[in-house]
């Protein structure tokens, strides 16, 4: 996968979440890049989807643990997390869901182009 298969499109009520989140940690966590920030919860709520309101309201360990791992591991490149990190807030269901799709249009995909 390459940058420009990255996706950075969520719903406006995930963005609103998002921007949320992104405030807390700028206020609570430090954080000095806020647009960066967005842009990797984006990209990986679109890949990997995260409980979004859970994290917001999280206890302040498992929202830095998911805030410093998705800034160090999460690479943009390829849409994926370095060094086996896994967010805290993963939405495992509506993951599972957008792997079978994903494999589906793989499928189809090879089955049309034969």
């Amino acid at each position: 996968m390459s940058q420009k298969d990255v996706s950075f499109e969520v719903s406006a009520e995930d963005r609103i979440l998002i921007d949320k989140i992104v405030n807390r940690a700028v206020k609570e966590h430090g954080t000095k890049d806020p647009l960066s920030l967005t842009m990797d919860l984006c990209a990986v709520h679109h890949k990997t989807p995260l409980r979004l309101q859970e994290f917001l309201d999280a206890d302040m360990p498992n929202f830095v643990h998911d805030i410093s791992g998705i800034m160090c591991f999460f690479d943009r490149d390829t849409a994926t997390f370095k060094n086996f990190f896994e967010p805290r807030f993963t939405d495992y269901e509506k993951a599972k869901e957008l792997a079978q799709k994903e494999r589906e249009e793989v499928y189809w995909d090879d089955v049309t182009n034969h």
